[in-house]
């Protein structure tokens, strides 16, 4: 068998791990390998176009490499954002939610102030060492119109004024 250049044919290697590996230590390090699902580990990633096996890039790939997101995950926890309207924060109102497997129906109260966060219990990722569920984190972000007309205006002095 003859020698290959590497560098010649343009070789690019990649390895990515999804699942924690059985071993008695960690590969880089002497620590003991473990999971303590009370306490949510935080990791990040960013998500990037890259070439196929066959030297293509995936044109969903390509568009979703254009809105620069970063992919957070907390253990076997969930997160998500609902975005809502200030009428809905004020006056309370209901909403669906994708969830891993199904569309789940979340209540917003009345008064729901930005930035709360909702649980949706056991919608998160299964644990590998149990049979619990991770949760779902609703973030709800509340949307403010940047442009009013004069009547909305007016009723929101109006209500503003009122009290």
């Amino acid at each position: 068998m003859s020698e290959v250049d590497i560098k010649n044919i343009g070789l690019k290697v990649g390895l990515e791990i999804h699942q924690q590996l059985d071993t008695k230590k960690k590969l880089f390090c002497d620590c003991i390998p473990t999971e303590d699902e009370e306490f949510s580990k935080k990791f990040s990633r960013k998500l990037r176009a890259a070439k196929s096996e066959l030297g293509k890039i995936d044109p969903a790939a390509l568009f979703e490499n254009t809105k620069s997101k970063t992919i957070i995950y907390y253990g076997i926890d969930l997160y998500c954002d609902a975005r809502i309207s200030m009428i809905d924060a004020t006056l309370g109102t209901e909403i669906n939610v994708k969830t891993l497997e199904h569309t789940e129906t979340l209540k917003i109260e009345s008064g729901t102030q930005p930035n709360s966060i909702l649980k949706i219990k056991s919608q998160g990722l299964p644990s590998q060492h149990s049979n619990r569920r991770g949760d779902l984190f609703v973030h709800v972000v509340v949307e403010i119109p940047k442009k009013l007309s004069k009547q909305q205006k007016s009723l929101l002095d109006e209500f503003q004024n009122s009290d």
